[in-house]
């Protein structure tokens, strides 16, 4: 166990989950607020699966919606009364958090929300980066249900999922109903037992926030900010280039579409192509596959200063990164819901760490 009590480590997961966010994840400058309330409450712990008593209930509590939806502010009160109608669906009371994803907006929500019902959060997450749709969860890769669940919007809608026929419908009942709330919508779901949770938890994933934050916001104690993040995670550092054009669109409930960028490979000129769902899902580089998906790709500054995918303009320059997908995202199920075919691209999965070499 360890404590967040200080604005500083507070940036450094708010900074750090939006690194590993792959351009989504919601907007850090939120999360910073909630991370700042949440230290007023008290000393946020933060625990290992493995520290809790076993008849612990976990929950996953986040927001869904587009990331262009970057400024709007949920209602506390909200939040909180759909914690309460998940507990009374499933007669017992929560006793931990766990973050759906890592981002810079919906892993601090889960420590605003905790601080206010004085519970723990769990090191660890349902993902190992951020994704753009519900199913892809580590604990439906398991096999563990998201429901029972509470869907609300800031207007006082809320809706309670008993049970769903397919994680295809729950994306929707979801989506459509952040649709509703102005693209933005609070959930909380994936109840589950500290067994379960272990099992499915891709674990350290907050501590491992918290290191790259501290890299990037003490940028005086490193030679290079990039190279030692890229390895901390262990990751490649593709190319530096300049973004081309920017076609990205609200499309139910997602912001979707594709960035060019122009940069330099093995000095020669490059033309990179990253398609967007939410989040970075798929590069190309001169029309060859370079990383697919559930691999991450993140783009940042010259600092390691994440760029997130609302914020991408023309004319910016940006470093684009990758790194490997936690290792249960590899597997024959997790290709089927997080893999470069669920997507639409006919192309069967290649790790990173190969499909890279050709380039670096």
């Amino acid at each position: 166990m360890f404590k967040i009590s200080k604005l500083d480590e507070a940036k450094d997961l708010v900074i750090g989950a939006s690194f590993l966010a792959t351009g989504g994840g919601g907007n850090p400058d939120q999360g910073l607020k909630y991370m700042n309330e949440a230290l007023k409450n008290n000393n946020i712990k933060v625990v290992s699966i493995d520290e809790l008593p076993k008849d612990t209930i976990v929950a996953t509590p986040y927001f869904v919606g587009s990331v262009s939806s970057k400024e709007r502010e949920f209602k506390t009160d909200i939040m909180l009364q759909s914690v309460k109608e998940l507990e009374s669906i499933i007669g017992k009371n929560i006793g931990a958090l766990a973050a759906s994803e890592i981002g810079g907006g919906n892993t601090p929500i889960v420590f605003y929300v905790a601080s206010k019902l004085n519970l723990p959060v769990v090191d660890g997450d349902f993902i190992g980066r951020a994704a753009p749709e519900l199913e892809q969860s580590t604990a439906n890769l398991f096999g563990y249900s998201l429901y029972p669940s509470v869907v609300s919007t800031n207007d006082g809608d809320i809706i309670l999922v008993k049970r769903y026929a397919d994680t295809r419908h729950y994306e929707y009942i979801a989506r459509q109903v952040s649709i509703i709330g102005e693209n933005s919508a609070f959930v909380i779901d994936t109840p589950l037992t500290v067994s379960q949770a272990s099992n499915a938890l891709v674990k350290g994933s907050i501590s491992l926030s918290i290191s790259i934050g501290k890299v990037i916001n003490n940028p005086e104690k490193h030679g290079s900010v990039l190279d030692d993040i890229i390895r901390i995670i262990d990751g490649f550092k593709i190319a530096r280039g300049v973004v081309k054009e920017v076609n990205l669109e609200e499309k139910e409930g997602f912001l979707v579409g594709e960035v060019t960028i122009e940069g330099e490979i093995k000095n020669k000129k490059a033309i990179i192509k990253d398609w967007i769902k939410n989040e970075h899902i798929f590069l190309r580089i001169n029309d060859k596959p370079a990383v697919f998906p559930p691999d991450l790709i993140v783009f940042t500054n010259n600092n390691g200063i994440p760029v997130l995918n609302y914020e991408l303009k023309e004319g910016i320059e940006v470093n684009l990164i990758a790194s490997k997908a936690p290792k249960i995202w590899r597997s024959e199920r997790g290709l089927e819901i997080f893999g470069p075919k669920h997507f639409g691209f006919n192309y069967d999965y290649v790790p990173v760490e190969e499909l890279i070499r050709q380039f670096i």
